[in-house]
């Protein structure tokens, strides 16, 4: 079914895009989309895609969320977060400046406290953090290498 919303969407999407006068720009093509009657229309018309596009929103929204701390909704780790760690690791549990941490093994955000997480979670949480910033940076020198050919 997933592969059906998105065959949808992306049939939509291109068709947006068609009709947008900056086809490749994200806010243009929320406008263009949610503007034009026949493209909301065909969203309507498709059976479960509101609900998936709704899904995929508020998959991104809770994922922010979880990234926060729970007492203020303000990033990072809190007082008393740190306070649970041993003294020689509490600067470091700072810098590294977040309430949670993805651990892809649970498929969930972890609170970032010596009661919750082990040690070879934070190495897990951390190497997935090191691949995707590995393919950004990948992807970026790529660039920097293309801009320097000066076409």
């Amino acid at each position: 079914m997933k592969s059906t919303m998105m065959e949808t969407l992306d049939g939509i999407i291109k068709q947006a895009r068609g009709q947008c006068g900056n086809p490749n720009s994200v806010p243009a093509l929320q406008h263009e989309i949610l503007a034009d009657k026949s493209l909301r229309q065909r969203m309507h018309r498709t059976r479960g895609l509101r609900v998936y596009l709704l899904a995929v929103g508020l998959a991104n929204a809770i994922r922010a969320f979880l990234k926060k701390r729970a007492d203020d909704d303000a990033e990072g780790a809190s007082k008393d977060q740190l306070e649970l760690w041993p003294k020689k690791l509490r600067d470091l549990v700072g810098e590294i400046d977040c309430a949670r941490v993805f651990v892809p093994s649970r498929e969930q955000f972890v609170e970032l406290d010596p009661a919750s997480i082990t040690p070879a979670e934070c190495k897990e949480a951390g190497s997935y953090l090191i691949t995707k910033g590995r393919d950004c940076i990948n992807r970026g020198n790529k660039l920097l290498r293309l801009a320097k050919e000066r076409w």
